[in-house]
């Protein structure tokens, strides 16, 4: 797959493409997507802002995804799809980088301490990566918080009490 000059040569429908008359697969309307999603939209954002809905991004983006599959596996010619593909996953990249510059020149140029701990959580989860802790409180009958710690130990012993006078019955209740 060679590199186009330019985004619209990229989105140009080649002749191995062939497109039903009235085609909402324009390249106007492909060089629009492109351009939303480099800025930052998300595919059903840039999909609804040049008038077609999320589901046809979709179907686009399969095919493309299908085409440029078949390309490596068969080298079968890259089509107007698979070059829409790539340069949307290429748009996605570009804007993901462009975030990924400004909060990494937060953390190192601004001393920017969120930002580096953003950083770290996301690039390194295992070791730095927030672990969500889930609090439960319990309180008694005037609202007051009981440790739940003391709470099941109560419950626990309450079973076992439960638990120990059935095993004594059952016991009876074979001597007889």
């Amino acid at each position: 797959m060679s590199s186009p000059d330019s985004l619209e040569d990229a989105l140009s429908p080649d002749a191995g493409t062939r497109l039903p008359h009235g085609s909402l697969f324009t390249t106007e309307r492909r060089t629009a997507i492109i351009a939303h999603i480099r800025e930052g939209a998300q595919r059903y954002c840039a999909a609804e802002r040049v008038g077609i809905g999320e589901r046809t991004i979709r179907r686009w983006t399969a095919k493309g995804r299908d085409n440029i599959d078949s390309h490596d596996r068969d080298g079968m010619e890259v089509d107007a799809y698979g070059e829409f593909y790539v340069a949307l996953l290429e748009a996605e990249s570009t804007y993901n980088a462009k975030l990924l510059g400004i909060v990494t020149s937060a953390a190192l140029t601004d001393k920017d301490v969120k930002a580096a701990q953003w950083l770290l959580e996301r690039r390194q989860a295992k070791r730095y990566g927030s672990r969500a802790l889930v609090g439960i409180e319990r309180t008694d009958h005037d609202d007051e918080p009981v440790d739940l710690g003391d709470a099941i130990l109560e419950k626990l012993d309450d079973l076992a009490t439960k638990a120990a006078a059935l095993e004594s019955d059952e016991e009876d209740d074979g001597a007889e």
